[in-house]
């Protein structure tokens, strides 16, 4: 395991936002192979009901 520790942020939240996607690319390119690249979170299940539209 390896931990960055990172500067404080920007106050602006769009530049802040654009240091943390690049802080997270950073990490990610140190050792892509162990990121998760898949994940479920806008699957539909099987066999689940849609959910409600609003």
């Amino acid at each position: 395991m390896q931990a960055t520790r990172l500067t404080p942020f920007a106050e602006d939240a769009t530049l802040a936002a654009t240091e943390l996607n690049i802080a997270i690319e950073n990490a990610v390119l140190v050792a892509s192979e162990q990121f998760i690249w898949s994940y479920t979170r806008y699957k539909h299940p099987a066999g689940a009901g849609l959910p409600p539209s609003n």
